[in-house]
């Protein structure tokens, strides 16, 4: 299992090692970032999972990262054994519904 932690709009950053899913500390950028991934096709990342892992911890917040695309949204600080709920949970190996 491999993940990607994105840089500031950069797309191939976070394909360059074929992630199955992506953290991403939620500014701005990170809204961008997560609607230019789910612009792209299935084939070429477009549905990858991805998590908001933010300072922000409003319910405004939480429904902004949601509306963007992120599947989950994470406020931090997070415990270790939460943070591997969200990356089990991305990675399709723990039922979240």
């Amino acid at each position: 299992m491999r993940f990607g932690e994105a840089q500031p709009y950069s797309l191939s950053g976070v394909f360059a090692i074929a992630p199955n899913y992506t953290l991403s500390r939620v500014i701005k950028e990170g809204y961008t970032l997560i609607r230019r991934v789910r612009a792209l096709s299935v084939d070429a990342g477009g549905q990858i999972p991805a998590a908001a892992l933010t300072a922000y911890a409003r319910d405004e917040d939480r429904a902004e990262a949601l509306a963007a695309g992120f599947q989950m949204h994470v406020a931090k600080p997070i415990q270790p054994e939460q943070l591997l709920f969200v990356v089990a949970s991305l990675a399709g190996r723990i039922d979240t519904q």
